[in-house]
């Protein structure tokens, strides 16, 4: 037994009142989005291959390859 079915047998005015104040609605199902059609530039771009590369030179340095 769940706890609905408990207070509508003991209590049923609190169980009317409970209910109308909070209405149920049943779960619903997440839908999947929709696939992204990504171009070749973009997912290179998502990748990271069109960014500067830095390194760490001798002392501390940053500079760019």
């Amino acid at each position: 037994m769940n706890i609905a079915t408990r207070l509508k047998e003991s209590q049923p005015s609190v169980y009317t009142a409970l209910k109308s104040k909070y209405k149920y609605s049943p779960k619903r199902r997440k839908r999947r989005s929709r696939k992204e059609k990504l171009s070749e530039k973009d997912i290179r771009n998502l990748m990271g291959q069109s960014r500067s590369i830095y390194k760490r030179s001798k002392g501390g340095s940053m500079k760019q390859i």
